[in-house]
C-alpha cells in the first residue's frame, strides 16, 4: 500500500451497540465490560490481563432483560454472545474523581466503578 496522495471516501458503519461472544461468566445488564487475554467478553475489573473497557452490556434478547443479565457461566466460551453499547456518555460511581480530574485518563475498580488510580499499574 501507499500513502494518499488525494481524498478519498472511507467506508464506514456506526455501530453504537456490538455483540461480543462471552467468556465463561455471567453479566449483569448495566455493567462495565472488557474483553479478556482470551478476547472474550467479561464483567471489568482491576485486572492486569484485560484489555480496555468496551462499553457498558445491554439486552442482547428479551430473555436477558427480565433476568438482569447473560448467563454463560455454564457453557463454554463464546457459547453466548452479549450486547455492549459503546460511543455514548454513562454514568458510574466513582471513588475519588474530582471536576479538575475531565480528561485525564481513569482506571477500572470494578464493573460498576472507576478511579483516577490502579492497583495493577506496572
Amino acid at each position: 500500500m501507499t500513502a494518499l496522495t488525494a481524498a478519498r471516501a472511507t467506508i464506514k458503519q456506526d455501530a453504537t451497540t456490538i455483540l461480543y461472544p462471552m467468556g465463561v461468566n455471567a453479566i449483569y445488564i448495566g455493567a462495565l465490560v472488557c474483553i479478556n487475554s482470551a478476547g472474550y467478553a467479561i464483567e471489568a475489573s482491576d485486572g492486569t490481563a484485560l484489555s480496555n473497557v468496551v462499553g457498558v452490556a445491554v439486552a442482547s434478547n428479551p430473555g436477558d432483560a427480565a433476568a438482569g443479565l447473560v448467563d454463560n457461566s455454564a457453557g463454554a466460551a463464546g457459547d453466548k454472545s452479549i450486547a455492549v453499547e459503546a460511543g455514548k456518555a454513562f454514568r458510574f460511581v466513582a471513588t475519588s474523581i474530582t471536576q479538575a480530574m475531565v480528561g485525564d485518563v481513569m482506571y477500572v475498580v470494578d464493573d460498576q466503578t472507576f478511579d483516577d488510580t490502579s492497583t495493577n499499574l506496572v
